[in-house]
């Protein structure tokens, strides 16, 4: 699925992909969710995403877990009351570049339960 310079806002979750399924976003928004921007569940279930803005969540402007991967570029992840992004579970992996997340409320990243994060030429504050 392709998401191309899209607005998601106000509901429990902006977008969520599991069962393996596969996401591009360019230059899309999520905001103000109360719980997350993007939720990712599974093994093989891959968001790419490009110049996007994950901001105001209830608790993360990203949650993976069980195995999901995501790739980030040139996206932004700013005050969410918990983590800009948070992972958890074998097999599941985020690689940032050239993304910032700031003003989380605990954490820019978080990774957990045998998770891994590759994190090249952010700015976390």
């Amino acid at each position: 699925a392709l998401v191309r310079r899209c607005e998601f806002g106000n509901s429990s979750v902006g977008l969520v992909a599991c069962a393996g399924a596969q996401i591009r976003c360019e230059d899309a928004t999520m905001q103000g969710h109360d719980q997350a921007g993007l939720v990712l569940m599974g093994n093989s279930t891959l968001a790419e995403l490009e110049g996007c803005m994950l901001s105001d969540c209830g608790v993360m402007g990203a949650s993976l877990t069980s195995g999901a991967r995501l790739v980030a570029d040139g996206c932004s992840f700013l005050s969410n009351n918990q983590s800009g992004v948070g992972l958890s579970g074998r097999g599941g992996w985020a690689r940032l570049r050239s993304c910032t997340l700031s003003d989380n409320g605990e954490h820019g990243i978080l990774a957990a339960a045998e998770a891994n994060a590759q994190v090249e030429e952010c700015r976390i504050k």
